[in-house]
């Protein structure tokens, strides 16, 4: 472990704490305490029962993943950008994660074609979208530029280190295919390979999902310096099966999966050996395309 210094500002003089680090065998990772917060407890759901905060809990995993798959989170001359982009078409993604972390605005691009959700530079909302990722991010990118966020602004925050971590049991995978992951159904003349894929510059996350769904990973051609993983075995899809069965889709990738898990039971049941079957998945599979597709 390792001990850091870190500067907090208050009205006065600035004020030195420090802050414990630790290393897990794949990257250094930070988890924040803000104040007037125990360890462990992010977020905290009053009036509300069991299941409703469940719920809620499932949609803030959900859209935490498909943040750390496609947000942006950066410093630029002085202010912070925290910011999701996808087109228009999928605009109820970004109202939805508008409404989950009760934070920014969704606005349409001028040509139309592209939408956004940015959450503004105002340091109160900032705070209370840190308290809503903390220990929850799973990525390294997402993690250091967190880091950077924290050396950024910290006199609101006493660090406190830890990870997020990776589990069926939250809708943070959901959000994460979501974001970045395929949904993948090829056809030949007398098979057919249905397959979820999932593309990082970064291969600890995809050895971590590879963990829980087990699968295949290798360096990607296409993009270049690129990691991809990929899993096609019945018993993999099905367990990814069984987890979107709790933790469903939000976006357009829904209409995307409702169409692969029909080929999917096709081929289960052994209708994809006949031409019939063939034709059937082809059909299913062909439609809608454009309307997945991300930016």
């Amino acid at each position: 472990m390792i001990y850091r210094s870190i500067t907090r500002l208050y009205a006065g003089k600035p004020k030195k704490i420090n802050s414990l680090i630790t290393r897990n065998d794949r990257f250094d990772t930070v988890k924040i305490l803000m104040e007037g917060q125990s360890a462990g407890n992010g977020i905290v759901y009053t009036g509300a029962s069991e299941t409703t905060r469940r719920a809620l809990e499932d949609d803030l995993y959900w859209a935490i993943g498909f943040f750390e798959a496609e947000g942006t989170l950066k410093i630029y001359k002085g202010r912070v950008y925290i910011s999701m982009c996808q087109l228009t078409s999928n605009i109820k993604v970004l109202y939805r994660i508008k409404t989950i972390f009760g934070l920014g605005r969704v606005k349409i691009r001028k040509d139309s074609r592209y939408s956004d959700w940015k959450l503004g530079s105002d340091y109160n909302k900032i705070v209370k979208f840190i308290g809503l990722i903390n220990g929850r991010l799973i990525t390294r990118n997402k993690n250091l530029q967190l880091i950077e966020l924290i050396k950024f602004i910290n006199c609101k925050y006493c660090p406190y280190l830890g990870s997020g971590v990776l589990t069926k049991n939250n809708a943070w995978l959901t959000g994460f295919v979501e974001g970045d992951g395929n949904l993948n159904v090829h056809i030949r003349p007398h098979t057919v390979a249905i397959r979820i894929s999932i593309t990082q510059k970064e291969r600890d996350v995809l050895d971590l999902i590879n963990d829980i769904f087990p699968g295949s990973i290798w360096a990607s051609a296409n993009p270049h310096e690129h990691f991809k993983y990929s899993a096609g075995s019945i018993k993999t899809r099905s367990d990814w099966i069984n987890y979107f069965s709790r933790y469903l889709f939000k976006g357009n990738k829904n209409i995307q999966y409702v169409r692969w898990l029909k080929c999917h039971n096709i081929v289960i049941q052994g209708l994809h050996k006949t031409q019939r079957g063939l034709a059937q998945i082809k059909s299913i599979w062909t439609q809608g395309e454009d309307i997945v597709q991300s930016p």
